[in-house]
């Protein structure tokens, strides 16, 4: 593989990236889409950059304790958290992720209403293949460092998640929340097969690779 698992980090580096990540997707520059409205995307939902970073320190962890989580090299330009049959997150990971998900949503009542937001949008592409029984990758999270993006770290990124994928002869699903996002994700070879209106300006857009076996 073209990358490295990310392995035996300091909780100060693991502080450092974590801080970065949440500026990534708070500062991201949401705006019209190509209908004309507005889209405001999970910055909507965890609206301030505690949050953000909250929120994404907890799936960051999960994935790094359950050997899920990959960087393009030693250096971290770019980092993604891929699950799939064999290669999940651990339970006490998982569960610890959502205890500290609810816990930066306010408690479990903002943890209610944050699902019951996300379940506005409908049944997920997930729930889809679910049903149908066609194994998958899920690329639960992909960030690119500020200093380095631009510069092909996230064609490299999707190029490990696909090598993950092909290994295993399993398609690759993600989601995303810019309309902008999902263009790249396109060109890289993904393609858009569901988007959900979670309202209010949040929409969620589902991304699917089928396997290159089928």
């Amino acid at each position: 593989m073209n990358g490295i698992k990310v392995t035996n980090l300091s909780e100060n580096e693991i502080e450092q990236i974590c801080g970065e990540i949440g500026d990534s997707f708070y500062d991201h520059a949401y705006g019209r889409k190509k209908d004309g409205t507005t889209e405001y995307g999970l910055r909507k939902l965890l609206d301030s950059r505690e949050k953000m970073y909250q929120h994404m320190k907890a799936c960051f962890l999960a994935g790094y304790e359950s050997g899920c989580l990959y960087s393009t090299s030693s250096r971290g330009e770019g980092y993604i958290l891929v699950t799939c049959k064999g290669q999940d997150l651990s339970f006490q990971s998982g569960i610890r992720m959502i205890r500290e998900i609810v816990k930066n949503l306010g408690g479990l009542r903002g943890g209610i209403q944050f699902v019951r937001r996300i379940a506005k949008g409908g049944k997920t592409y997930e729930d889809e293949l679910k049903k149908k029984k066609i194994p998958y990758a899920n690329l639960a999270m992909l960030v690119v460092r500020k200093e380095y993006q631009g510069q092909g770290y996230m064609r490299q990124l999707m190029e490990m998640v696909y090598e993950i994928a092909d290994e295993k002869n399993l398609a690759v699903i993600l989601d995303t929340d810019a309309e902008d996002k999902v263009e790249r994700y396109e060109h890289l070879g993904m393609e858009l097969v569901k988007t959900r209106d979670l309202g209010e300006g949040v929409f969620l857009y589902d991304l699917y690779r089928a396997s290159s076996f089928l």
